[in-house]
């Protein structure tokens, strides 16, 4: 499961920078296993579809402090579906996009870490 982060125009005074600009690809989890089974064996994938929902109301309502959500996966042929929470990084003075030892950058906002795997 991967995340991109968009750029903006303000980023570099480009109003198509989303177009001409890198999007920066941070990996939110990996290792979904396929069930095998004769039903599945001719086009096997995991995971499913991808839907986003916040758990309380309020927190999708919020304007002042807004709120990431929690990403619900279908698991497909992974036999199970997946429930991911944004995971709290505290760091002392680091923006959502940080410079990491000169090459990889890592975007903060897209930390999620699994809370729930529902077996089907």
């Amino acid at each position: 499961l991967f995340a991109y982060k968009v750029p903006l125009s303000t980023d570099h005074g480009n109003d198509d920078a989303w177009k001409t600009e890198p999007w920066l690809r941070t990996t939110v989890s990996t290792g979904f296993k396929v069930d095998g089974q004769l039903w599945n064996i001719i086009n096997p994938g995991a995971p499913g579809f991808v839907y986003t929902f916040h758990a309380r109301k309020q927190d999708a309502m919020q304007k002042k402090q807004r709120q990431r959500p929690m990403i619900a996966i279908a698991g497909d042929c992974a036999e199970s579906a997946y429930i991911f929470r944004p995971e709290m990084i505290v760091r002392d003075h680091v923006a959502s996009t940080e410079q990491d030892d000169g090459h990889a950058k890592i975007d903060y906002a897209a930390q999620y870490k699994l809370m729930y795997e529902i077996k089907c």
